[in-house]
């Protein structure tokens, strides 16, 4: 399961110089990239795996209930009310089945509300807080996208 953040990066020609920027891949097999043609830049920003209550978060809230291993645009709106659900989580446990439900599945592990579910929970927590911190206001247009694979 990842979220993946990808940033658009194209310098058009009628950007002034002082609001290009400079993309650089470095290594022995680089050359065959050229630089100047690069649009995006795509991060893994957050991996989880056997967290079946975020998977099925994505699928109910950005998949409109369909499970086939799309990759799907998330808006920003949906990542920060994903945060604030994690957040309502952690502070009220027992009601986590009601907030974040878990979904069986192949490969989807436990279905219980145990230490792994509120660890991931955390983790997801953590990493959305941080991950919409830093692009907050950012000059560059970020869109975020889930995908997973069985």
């Amino acid at each position: 399961m990842y979220l993946i953040k990808k940033t658009y990066v194209k310098n058009w020609d009628h950007y002034p110089e002082d609001q290009r920027h400079e993309v650089q891949v470095k290594g022995p097999q680089a050359g065959h990239i050229r630089t100047d043609r690069v649009c995006s830049i795509e991060e893994d920003a957050m991996y989880w795996r056997k967290a079946n209550a975020i998977h099925n978060w994505f699928v109910q809230e950005c998949q409109s209930g369909v499970d086939e291993c799309q990759r799907v645009e998330v808006p920003r709106e949906k990542l920060e009310e994903l945060s604030i659900l994690c957040e309502t989580v952690l502070e009220n446990p027992k009601d986590a089945a009601s907030v974040l439900q878990t979904r069986s599945g192949f490969f989807f592990g436990s279905t219980e509300y145990d230490e792994y579910f509120f660890e991931q929970i955390q983790k997801t927590r953590d990493g959305l807080v941080e991950l919409l911190q830093e692009t907050e206001d950012s000059d560059f247009q970020v869109s975020w996208h889930y995908h997973s694979s069985w």
